[in-house]
């Protein structure tokens, strides 16, 4: 059988959670092309132990040492053998007969990346209401990825939500960087501008858990703010390279967004020592600040970010 969809899973640490994920997508999985690319990452609890039990002919095992969730996802991505690929968290799980559904749409419209709708519920399994759509449409629609991401409200994460042509990956070099926090906000507007076809499909079929310890709002780290910034620095050089000039607005939307985030990580976390006037950070922070009062949106993310980048660190005294 010829696999059109691989279903990679980085697993660590969540000997509470696999079962549930690996129930969702094998019972579904008996009579299609797909297969189970299980990476475990080094995993120090039982939760290899729970992902043997689903082991079979239609699984790919692979080990690493602890090396994270991008490693994980770029060595489960090379060990599959499906035309694409679908990276899903082993806390999170799939909605019953999605699967089937998904196959359908990539057999018919064999774009290059599909967008998902996605359900996110708590710890309690109850629907959170206030999780944002993917995208603003209620049909099948396919566009350029510049064009989504110019599309009001579209989001680019979580990686999630997208399964892509494993061939698109290859071609185009697409890779995870390895150590990186908040790894979906560096892959998914590089990935998106690529793409000539992202067909957004408007069922929520991914169920998406938020967890209510250790979420990237609550755990204060400063490696947030260095990554974000990396990330910045990064997409700027790839904005830098681009000529079409469809391609650079969307790229410059990508960015006013991301230093949006990145004062806000800033902002909730107070990471002290840290500031947008720092020397290494102030020029760039400046640059893309008064170009994202430009690009953006809302008129008062406009003023926002005219007075950022006249007064870096007035983010302090602004709510975003």
């Amino acid at each position: 059988m010829n696999i059109l969809l691989s279903i990679v899973i980085p697993i660590y640490k969540v000997e509470q959670y696999i079962e549930k994920c690996l129930n969702s997508i094998y019972g579904q999985i008996i009579d299609l092309p797909v297969e189970v690319v299980l990476v475990n990452d080094g995993t120090p609890d039982k939760s290899m132990d729970i992902a043997q039990k689903f082991v079979n002919n239609r699984t790919v095992v692979v080990e690493q040492e602890n090396q994270g969730l991008s490693a994980a996802r770029n060595n489960g991505m090379k060990a599959s053998h499906g035309e694409y690929v679908w990276f899903v968290d082993s806390d999170d799980w799939i909605a019953d007969g999605a699967i089937g559904k998904l196959c359908k749409y990539i057999e018919d419209l064999k774009s290059e990346v599909f967008v998902l709708g996605i359900k996110a519920f708590d710890e309690k399994n109850t629907p959170i209401d206030s999780f944002h759509p993917i995208a603003p449409v209620d049909s099948i629609k396919t566009l350029t990825g510049a064009e989504w991401i110019l599309t009001p409200h579209f989001e680019r994460g979580p990686m999630q939500i997208f399964i892509i042509q494993r061939h698109f990956l290859e071609i185009n070099h697409l890779e995870f960087v390895k150590g990186l926090l908040h790894e979906d906000l560096e892959f998914a507007p590089k990935m998106l501008v690529k793409a000539h076809r992202v067909t957004y499909i408007p069922e929520n079929v991914y169920c998406y858990l938020i967890r209510s310890k250790g979420s990237i709002t609550s755990t204060v780290n400063p490696k947030r703010f260095t990554d974000l910034f990396f990330i910045l620095k990064e997409h700027e050089t790839l904005l830098s390279s681009l000529s079409n000039p469809k391609l650079r607005k969307a790229m410059e939307t990508s960015q006013w967004m991301l230093l949006r985030t990145l004062i806000f990580y800033l902002k909730v976390q107070n990471y002290k020592g840290m500031n947008l006037c720092d020397s290494h950070h102030a020029s760039l922070v400046r640059k893309v600040a008064f170009r994202s009062a430009i690009v953006a949106s809302k008129g008062t993310y406009k003023i926002k970010f005219l007075l950022t980048g006249l007064y870096p660190n007035i983010y302090r005294y602004i709510r975003w």
